[in-house]
């Protein structure tokens, strides 16, 4: 399946579909990518299905504006006609969703409303997925133009257990802005003083919810495994969760 833009003079309009912009690895991968845009060619709107959240300011202050659209399961019919009708007329030329259950209800308006072409990014393996999902997920992506996967683990789930054709999902890794380095040193010494750390010390920095599928036991082990070659060897967890104290 593939998509066409017709010839504008006009920039094409470019709609993100999210739950919410709270803060969180998708989240922060959309706002990083909606910095480096080409703003010349595409025209950026963020699309929140159940919230703004904490970063819709940080979005806004970018010049992307960021629309609320509450949806409701029990009212399916309805309110993907109203979103295709919103689409219409705001003549949505691209729609570009994240995680499951923005895609479900973004692709269903956009095929409802004929947006030309309709793209997903992969963030999780959804393992909590029914047969149902699965099989709804399984019709829609086929209805997809193309899929992106932030890992080659996802990729391949995406793959063997969603039936997504190889040649529609493409690995593409979340980038992180290069930070301006001015005064880093500066900043690195006073973070170790506050955290009573020598500036000798060897330290691996970790930044995450503390969740089984983010798999720290495994970064765990890994830690012990480094340890034995970097005597001393610290480790820095920037992050809370239902399994931090395992």
């Amino acid at each position: 399946m593939t998509g066409s833009l017709p010839l504008s003079g006009e920039p094409a309009h470019v709609v993100h579909v999210i739950g919410a912009l709270n803060t969180g690895g998708a989240e922060k991968m959309l706002l990083n990518f909606l910095g480096a845009v080409d703003r010349a060619r595409y025209r950026h709107t963020i699309v929140c299905l159940t919230a703004r959240g904490d970063m819709a300011a940080e979005a806004e202050a970018m010049g992307v504006p960021v629309v609320l659209f509450p949806v409701r399961m029990r009212r399916l019919p309805l309110d993907v006609a109203r979103f295709a009708d919103w689409m219409r007329r705001e003549d949505v030329r691209i729609v570009h969703s994240h995680m499951y259950f923005a895609s479900f209800w973004s692709r269903l308006a956009a095929l409802r409303a004929g947006v030309p072409v309709l793209i997903t990014t992969e963030h999780g393996k959804e393992p909590w997925k029914t047969w149902w999902q699965s099989r709804i997920d399984r019709f829609l992506s086929r209805r997809t133009h193309h899929h992106i996967a932030v890992s080659d683990d996802i990729r391949n789930i995406r793959i063997e257990r969603d039936g997504i054709d190889p040649a529609r999902i493409t690995l593409i890794p979340n980038g992180v802005p290069i930070p301006n380095l001015k005064g880093a040193e500066q900043l690195r010494a006073e973070l170790r003083t506050e955290l009573g750390l020598a500036s000798d010390e060897k330290v691996i920095g970790s930044v995450g919810r503390v969740i089984h599928a983010k798999a720290y036991p495994d970064l765990l082990a890994a830690f012990v495994l480094a340890r034995r070659l970097v005597p001393g060897l610290r480790w820095l967890q920037i992050g809370d969760g239902p399994d931090l104290a395992d």
